[in-house]
């Protein structure tokens, strides 16, 4: 599905290389499968993330989505984006003024869905991950853990077609990480596809493969 073609990634200030990150990279992702991200502080993990996201353009090399060509183009990796991938971060980013129905709902009105579709796929989603009983609550008043299902909500509440979690039970205690792992194990099950950059050993228990960035390579462990 994802496929970064010969990829370069360099930090530079003026004319020098501050922190070289990739190297001549080929990587591929394919369609319902689960990947974890592992890596040192500062390796690339997120780097990584951002550049499947298309949030990071300053790259030398390619990226292929379903065999296309994607421009380094910020507003069409916008759209691109809007469109294709969700995003999770440790942080959870949700809006502050609007209540969990409305964050999950944001991503749909922000694709110019009808008020109905808007309502049925929100209704669906919280449905799917259990959370019926946040609708009408605000981030402020739910823990960290909960924010994080609510964030996955409005990630997936588009369907996607990958998932991109940076770090997602990082910030959490035991109990919310394992309530973090039972939703995906479930969109895992659904053939969601995700990249999970973490540094747990549970959460990389829990995707099909398993890779590593060192040496300025993404590398499979076996």
């Amino acid at each position: 599905m994802i496929q970064l073609s010969n990829v370069t990634k360099q930090f530079v200030s003026g004319e020098r290389v501050v922190c070289q990150v990739f190297r001549d990279i080929d990587y591929n992702i394919d369609a319902s499968c689960s990947i974890s991200i592992s890596g040192r502080s500062g390796s690339g993990k997120s780097t990584l993330l951002r550049m499947l996201a298309g949030l990071d353009l300053n790259y030398l090399g390619d990226y292929y989505f379903k065999r296309n060509k994607l421009e380094k183009n910020i507003e069409k990796m916008a759209t691109h984006r809007l469109k294709h991938i969700g995003i999770v971060t440790q942080k959870y980013q949700l809006l502050s003024d609007r209540n969990c129905y409305d964050n999950i709902a944001f991503p749909l009105k922000c694709l110019k869905h009808d008020k109905k579709t808007i309502k049925n796929k929100v209704e669906e989603i919280m449905e799917l991950l259990d959370l019926n009983e946040f609708k009408d609550r605000y981030p402020y008043e739910l823990s960290g853990g909960q924010c994080q299902r609510i964030a996955i909500a409005r990630a997936i509440v588009k369907s996607p077609d990958i998932l991109l979690a940076d770090e997602p039970t990082g910030a959490l205690d035991k109990a919310s990480e394992y309530e973090i792992l039972k939703i995906f194990d479930l969109l895992i099950s659904k053939g969601q596809t995700l990249v999970v950059a973490t540094h747990s050993d549970v959460v990389a228990k829990h995707c099909t493969s398993n890779y590593i960035i060192e040496d300025y390579k993404i590398q499979s462990i076996k």
